[in-house]
């Protein structure tokens, strides 16, 4: 449910004590947390700060007005970067040019609401066949943390950089990329973890809205690709673009595919299986946090965070609210099952069977379009069982879904994007083409040319200069 670029080992780096004028780890929170513990927790910050553009909470590009008379699809707000700030604010490659914008996308009850987003273009229209329009790539991101400053388009390599972004830009696609509602904007509800269903209309609101500022260069076919949240994004698009009542998402243009990689469908299976795993080791998991957080201010009558976090990862919840991905995993990764909750009732609340529903949008669904899965066997974030037991309740449910899905043998939650790089750009070029697409599932387990092949994740940092 995350981006694996920005785990790392955290104990040795330096330190920084406050976030603006609030000291990251209080009183509260440094009761249960030891002198090595606000070392760890403010040396996480410090590198995690280091990588975002700025502060959201100044930025006037990140400035919310009132959308309530605005209409899902409307631009809000449009802002081409400079390219002398490519390299500074950000660590964009040569070749590209960045734009982000705010637009209108929509609540779970179809009211207006604020997102972010940013843009992706290559250096030349290598086009699709139809007067040199681009074509258009949606990439969905995978879990950056809860708040305001985790939005990729607040991050200085846009989050997962080389990953995906960058290589499908220089590939020649126009990539439009949402933060999500609520991250990067301020809505009252708050960043909507795990919530694909509005997810996906993110998703379509934002090519909607792109076209307006970028005109006729945007062809009218389009892919979603996303990892791990945005993996289910991905997915969770494809079946709401078949849904009816969905004309106003469809004015993004046709859907011509999805590809779904190691996709986080279900947190309230994924939750349990984590636990199982960890045993009495730890849990290395502040994403059910980040689920139960945002299940609590969705549901606040009837999901109480005190009923359910133990009394020292409940401590830490002001670290989490003000930081992302890498320094929540310093906050609460080192508790184990039975320290970081006193149960796991909310996960079969009422109100989460609800949110499911009509938040993530768990079904199974018919599909719009062809669908790519991607899915790592070594993967203990969103485990290959999971994955295909939505695969095959798809497949079982709708047989005619056209679904494929691509396993890779000794491949973690985010080495599998490296591994499967050629298979889905090669896929995404074939549904811009129109390579028909049998119906059916299908499933294929890749084998590797040697038994040499890297394991481990390897990170990048840019490094600018004239060489």
């Amino acid at each position: 449910m995350y981006s694996p670029g920005l785990l790392f080992a955290i104990a040795c780096l330096p330190l920084l004590g406050v976030v603006g004028q609030k000291t990251l780890c209080d009183t509260e929170c440094q009761k249960g947390c030891d002198a090595a513990c606000q070392a760890a927790i403010r040396g996480a910050y410090e590198a995690e700060s280091r990588s975002w553009v700025g502060d959201v909470l100044t930025d006037p590009f990140f400035v919310t007005t009132n959308t309530s008379s605005a209409t899902p699809g409307d631009l809000i707000r449009w802002q081409d970067i400079p390219s002398s700030q490519l390299a500074n604010n950000w660590t964009i490659p040569a070749s590209l040019s960045l734009s982000r914008f705010m637009y209108v996308t929509e609540d779970v009850d179809r009211k207006p609401i604020p997102a972010s987003a940013w843009v992706l273009l290559p250096f030349t229209a290598t086009g699709d066949g139809c007067g040199k329009k681009l074509r258009t790539v949606v990439w969905t991101h995978g879990t950056a943390g809860r708040s305001r400053q985790c939005a990729p388009t607040n991050n200085r390599g846009l989050y997962y950089d080389w990953q995906a972004p960058f290589v499908l830009a220089e590939m020649g696609y126009a990539v439009i990329a949402p933060d999500y509602s609520g991250q990067g904007s301020d809505i009252p509800q708050g960043f909507m973890y795990e919530a694909g269903f509005l997810h996906a209309a993110d998703a379509a609101y934002s090519v909607v809205a792109a076209k307006k500022a970028l005109g006729t260069l945007l062809g009218e076919k389009w892919v979603v690709f996303g990892h791990s949240e945005g993996g289910m994004s991905a997915w969770r698009t494809n079946e709401r673009m078949a849904m009816a009542n969905q004309e106003a998402l469809k004015q993004a243009g046709e859907l011509v595919g999805s590809v779904a990689a190691a996709p986080a469908l279900r947190p309230q299976k994924l939750i349990p299986d984590s636990m199982k795993r960890a045993g009495n080791g730890p849990a290395n998991d502040p994403f059910s946090v980040y689920f139960l957080q945002s299940l609590s201010k969705l549901y606040p009558d009837q999901i109480k965070i005190s009923d359910y976090l133990g009394d020292l990862p409940l401590q830490r919840l002001g670290v989490l609210d003000q930081s992302c991905i890498i320094t929540g995993s310093a906050a609460v990764g080192n508790f184990t099952p039975t320290q970081l909750y006193k149960n796991l009732g909310w996960l079969t609340h009422p109100a989460t069977d609800d949110w499911a529903v009509r938040y993530n949008g768990q079904g199974p669904h018919p599909l719009a379009a062809p669908m790519l899965v991607i899915q790592g066997m070594a993967d203990t974030t969103t485990p290959a069982n999971l994955t295909m037991a939505d695969f095959d309740l798809t497949c079982s449910t709708y047989p005619e879904s056209r679904v494929h899905a691509r396993l890779y043998p000794e491949m973690a939650h985010g080495q599998v994007l490296e591994a499967a790089k050629g298979d889905i750009l090669a896929w995404i070029a074939e549904r811009f083409e129109g390579t028909p697409v049998s119906q059916g599932c299908s499933k294929e387990n890749v084998q590797p040319l040697t038994d040499r092949y890297g394991r481990d994740g390897v990170f990048w940092t840019a490094s600018v200069g004239q060489f």
